[in-house]
């Protein structure tokens, strides 16, 4: 009787508590506003995270006493100008020196094995820069895209054209380089989350950049999300609360929840939402009343991003430190071949050391081959 009693009881509706606030979401952005509402002396809140951990897409594990981080890696701009940082010294989470990831200049290997010259390499760096910071949108380009050519196809067959138009021409082989160049345009796309063609060309490299480098964290991202959670206080932390239902009237917010199988509902002046995009798009949570036509067209335009990251763990270093980094220069038909098999590896541009870890290297892969790999096993990614 009493097991038939529990479980009848598992789907009961029960109302809890009036806060002023309530927070959906414990990534950095739910936890960041909770802490807020702390230092102004707002303590009559409740967040609500849907996993059974804190800290989203800022996600360590640790892995035979190493710490990777999954999501979110490093603190871009280690400067006064950073609040994350700031907050990161105060906390003493950076270690006694601040440590910065250096950028990886990778030897660029060829399809036939062979390795790019130093003179094909530097001219291949020169005129990424061009790409990556926009000086290379040349009126000439900025023509090619109204009518309705692809940027950086536009900005690589310029650049191949100036060189083969150079008195110094004779010193590179052009075709390394635009193979070099073809296989960068992954690169672009790792630093802007997703595929060229899913990106508005207005907007590469128009975030502003705070100076400092990229900061690592000791002991992963974990740190910072471990160190909120404490300021917050674990009694205001409610994991495991998937939120089913945000509904409005005239006086009060209702939140709606699943709690292990049992329904729950607390009333609120005010809700802070973090929901992630994806959420929203699938429309997991139901609002009342709804956002409006306007906002639901934009958050269903909207493109999240999708880049994967590959850890190679080795049992001991094989390479030389500073030299683990190697580039692949895939040329535009290799990638695309391989788009149209789905093999992942021509989406490969780089692997590269990260500080703090010297037997693991990292691979990254953007778009569809993000997606791909994130269906696959170990053994069969080996």
């Amino acid at each position: 009787l009493l097991q038939e009693f529990s479980t009848k009881m598992d789907n009961v509706e029960v109302a809890c508590c009036m806060f002023e606030v309530v927070i959906i979401g414990g990534g950095i952005s739910g936890l960041s506003a909770a802490s807020r509402l702390m230092s102004h002396g707002m303590e009559n809140f409740t967040l609500l995270e849907a996993r059974d951990r804190l800290g989203g897409r800022m996600y360590t594990r640790s892995v035979d006493g190493l710490n990777l981080d999954l999501g979110a890696q490093w603190i871009h701009g280690g400067s006064a100008g950073n609040t994350l940082f700031n907050y990161a010294a105060k906390k003493k989470l950076l270690g006694d020196n601040v440590l910065r990831q250096e950028d990886p200049q990778p030897t660029y290997l060829l399809s036939d094995s062979r390795s790019m010259s130093t003179a094909d390499l530097e001219k291949v760096w020169e005129l990424y820069e061009g790409f990556e910071d926009g000086s290379a949108f040349s009126p000439k380009v900025l023509q090619g895209v109204l009518q309705g050519g692809n940027f950086y196809d536009l900005m690589v067959e310029e650049a191949i054209e100036n060189i083969n138009n150079s008195e110094d021409s004779f010193l590179h082989n052009v075709e390394d380089i635009k193979n070099a160049l073809d296989s960068s345009r992954i690169f672009l796309e790792i630093l802007n989350g997703e595929e060229l063609k899913k990106t508005n060309f207005e907007l590469i490299d128009e975030l502003p950049e705070i100076p400092g480098g990229d900061v690592i964290l000791p002991m992963g991202t974990r740190s910072i999300i471990d160190e909120l959670a404490y300021d917050v206080g674990l009694n205001k932390l409610e994991l495991g609360a998937k939120v089913e239902k945000i509904e409005l009237d005239d006086d009060y917010v209702t939140v709606s929840y699943d709690d292990g199988g049992m329904k729950k509902k607390v009333t609120t002046k005010h809700v802070i939402s973090t929901l992630p995009l994806g959420v929203l798009q699938k429309k997991s949570v139901e609002i009342i009343p709804g956002l409006g036509d306007e906002k639901e067209t934009i958050i269903q335009n909207l493109n999240a991003g999708r880049v994967s990251k590959i850890f190679l763990i080795f049992n001991e270093t094989f390479w030389i430190k500073g030299e683990g980094n190697v580039a692949f220069a895939h040329s535009a038909e290799e990638m695309e071949e391989g788009r149209k098999n789905k093999d992942w590896r021509t989406s490969v541009f780089f692997i590269h050391e990260f500080h703090g870890v010297d037997n693991a290297l990292i691979m990254w892969v953007p778009g569809d081959a993000a997606e791909i790999v994130d269906n696959l096993d170990d053994d069969e990614i080996l």
